[in-house]
């Protein structure tokens, strides 16, 4: 679990060495501006019959429509402010974008009402995980007694895919 949380991790870390290094910012509410994306994908897969790939898609357009949202509303009105007020403003930004977005989302027309969908569905445990493909599959690794599936390879794959294709893209192009 420690190696998931670790990958989970080095995305962010590279997300904010990006930002730093583009915009010379700290961006603390990096990880909050792929939060509304996050929960449309948990909606959709866990109380709909939209299909997984799908869903990660939506997920993927919609954060990234949340960062631009974010970046021609707010970032261009910072962009020539003290690098401190910008740093600090990023937090207000996330914060504000989501307290908008996520009660849209929780109440999209697309999705069951909020009183058919089981109480405490999102502080479940596991509640994603019988909803995922191959939800069956589970092993574990020698004696350790924690269970491994679809969810934890999936992780694993798309980060390193992602960092392997940020490493490439700054050494083999300009951009690096």
């Amino acid at each position: 679990q420690g190696l998931i949380q670790g990958l989970i991790a080095a995305v962010l870390a590279a997300s904010l060495v990006l930002i730093f290094r583009t915009s010379r910012i700290i961006n603390f509410g990096a990880l909050a501006f792929g939060a509304p994306g996050g929960l449309m994908a948990f909606l959709l897969i866990r109380f709909t019959s939209c299909p997984f790939w799908i869903a990660v898609l939506m997920c993927l357009v919609l954060s990234a429509a949340f960062g631009a949202v974010a970046e021609l509303s707010f970032g261009r009105r910072f962009a020539k402010r003290s690098r401190l007020i910008f740093t600090i403003a990023t937090i207000f930004i996330s914060q504000t974008l989501v307290q908008v977005i996520t009660p849209a989302i929780v109440n999209a027309p697309f999705l069951p009402p909020a009183e058919l969908r089981p109480q405490g569905a999102l502080n479940e445990t596991n509640a994603l995980r019988p909803y995922l493909p191959f939800s069956g599959y589970e092993f574990t690794l020698g004696s350790f007694p924690v269970k491994f599936g679809f969810p934890e390879l999936f992780t694993i794959e798309v980060v390193l895919v992602t960092l392997i294709a940020l490493g490439v893209v700054l050494r083999y192009s300009r951009l690096g």
